[in-house]
């Protein structure tokens, strides 16, 4: 679904680059699909699997990038440090179908766009290897496409690193690895694990959430790419041990962890 999100920013965006960067663009577009196991939100222990058909695209210019990972877009960018825009998204949660929040309100898609600061030891945007180090403040929306709710700020220190090794018979093999560690404001620690007093039952306290430290989250994963075949996986693993939110209601596990794996087909290639 996030992938509907960014097509909608492609169709936007192509119609205000200048033909002369487009023309020096890279453009791939595909078709795919992709299961993925992972908990409801971090800190749940019921966990969901989807299996779902999805459109893969990515476009890469001098200034911008747009592919699975997000949206992002080059300000600056002075000896291996780069000022970004960047933007991701959230699954929804229907709290009727969680034991832990049930009857209370639904979570929302949620999107988050705002600056990063990136400082690449090696490589740089868009290089085959690289190793960084990015800090980043985003804005977060929540909305169920009837409204929009401004629901706090995130922020957080990322460390990525991505090596791509060259196989035999066109083939390639990327391995990237990459730690987060995040902090929210009260209002966004709220929205997902504060408990209002119309909300408390006898075993739901109402709770309070506050804004700070808000988890550490590590994960890997595998592309291989053989012409215009790509199979992919990866693995999560995050822990709220520590956290402002550890100690809510509705964090059931403080250690969780997802899955996926996924296959694309790339029907067109420019670039």
């Amino acid at each position: 679904m996030n992938n509907r999100l960014l097509t909608l920013c492609f169709i936007m965006l192509s119609n205000i680059i200048s033909p002369a960067v487009y023309a020096n663009s890279k453009v791939e577009l595909g078709i795919g699909a992709f299961s993925l196991h992972t908990a409801d939100y971090p800190g749940s222990n019921e966990y969901q699997t989807y299996v779902v058909p999805l459109p893969y695209f990515h476009y890469e210019s001098e200034k911008l990038s747009i592919d699975r990972e997000g949206l992002t877009g080059w300000l600056w960018q002075d000896n291996g440090w780069y000022l970004d825009i960047s933007m991701s998204a959230g699954i929804p949660v229907n709290s009727d179908d969680n034991k832990a929040r049930r009857n209370m309100p639904d979570i929302d898609w949620s999107f988050e766009l705002g600056p990063s600061i990136k400082h690449y030891w090696q490589g740089k945007p868009n290089s085959d290897d690289y190793l960084l180090a990015e800090l980043y403040t985003r804005k977060v929306i929540a909305t169920d496409f009837r409204g929009f709710d401004d629901i706090g700020w995130r922020t957080g220190l990322r460390l990525a690193h991505q090596k791509t090794f060259s196989l035999s018979n066109n083939s390639t093999l990327e391995w990237a690895n990459a730690l987060d560690i995040n902090a929210a404001n009260d209002e966004l620690a709220h929205y997902f694990y504060g408990i209002d007093s119309q909300y408390q039952t006898a075993t739901r306290s109402a709770y309070n959430a506050n804004g700070g430290y808000a988890g550490t989250n590590v994960s890997t994963g595998l592309v291989w790419k053989h012409k215009k075949l790509w199979l992919a996986a990866y693995v999560s693993a995050y822990s709220l041990h520590g956290s402002q939110q550890e100690n809510s209601p509705l964090v059931n596990d403080v250690i969780g962890y997802s899955a996926g794996v996924g296959i694309v087909w790339i029907l067109y290639q420019k670039g």
